[in-house]
């Protein structure tokens, strides 16, 4: 499991985030929500281990971040940000094995290529493997970092969802994927498709922390939603508890309509 607890951040002489307790758990997708200012990406870089809050702790299978190796906790913890610059001219491939560096030591040349591979068909990124990544456009590279995210994370080819999930974790170790606005600068295909991969990284005894700003792509794929509203847990619950007219309305100030999903009959968010 990953987990926080009691966070609070202050900085510049305003609370950020104040005591904010939440957790994931291995095979589930959690979505963090809420309007720009709410604390999310503060929230994300306590999960990740890359910021020290005030008091609170972030804790990975009961141990805090602050505790693990670094290249320990790589193995079972890869971030994906909002933005990953990268200017030298590595091919595609070179960027994605990147990923298997924490595993140095570990595994083996055939086994990286195979996850990397791997990652590459699930991010429909794999005709790109022989070109230069600094030549691709935004989503595109998007898309090559999330392959290297996978890889650095051990996506494999083994589904967990017919046997327990607590029997993988004992097995492989709990592995998480953070993902930072993971569809901000893709098309509406590539949105779905990243987030049908982070479904099946779950399905893989992967657990996944989401940032969103779509609430429609939070209610369509994630297990469970965290709403924020300044530095606040204001609702953590199932999408059909959380996102409700009332509560979208009090945190983001706009009227909407809520209704069933057409197919999926998730909630559907519209503006009023």
């Amino acid at each position: 499991m990953l987990e926080v607890k009691n966070i609070k951040v202050e900085l510049g002489g305003s609370n950020i985030l104040n005591d904010v307790s939440l957790s994931v758990a291995a095979g589930e997708l959690l979505s963090v929500v809420g309007p720009n200012g709410a604390g999310k990406s503060t929230l994300f870089s306590v999960m990740s281990g890359a910021f020290k809050p005030q008091a609170g702790s972030a804790f990975l299978e009961g141990r805090a971040m602050a505790d693990w190796p670094a290249e320990a906790l790589a193995r079972r913890r890869a971030v994906l940000p909002q933005h990953s610059e990268l200017t030298f001219p590595f091919r595609v491939l070179e960027v994605v094995l990147l990923g298997r560096s924490p595993h140095a030591g570990f595994s083996d040349q055939g086994k990286d290529l195979t996850i990397a591979r791997l990652a590459l068909l699930e991010t429909e990124t794999l005709h790109l493997v022989d070109r230069v990544y600094t030549t691709l456009s935004g989503g595109e590279r998007q898309r090559v970092q999330l392959a290297r995210v996978l890889t650095q994370i051990e996506f494999s080819d083994s589904d967990v969802k017919g046997r327990q999930v607590e029997q993988a974790v004992k097995e492989t170790g709990g592995r998480f994927l953070l993902l930072d606005e993971p569809t901000s600068s893709l098309d509406p295909s590539h949105q779905h498709a990243t987030l049908q991969a982070a479904v099946r990284a779950c399905g893989r005894g992967i657990g996944v922390v989401a940032v969103l700003h779509d609430l429609n792509l939070a209610a369509m794929y994630a297990d469970r939603i965290v709403m924020l509203k300044e530095g606040k847990v204001v609702a953590q619950g199932k999408p059909v508890e959380v996102l409700t007219e009332g509560l979208i309305e009090t945190v983001f100030e706009l009227p909407v309509s809520v209704m069933a999903h057409p197919r999926r009959g998730c909630p559907f968010v519209v503006a009023a």
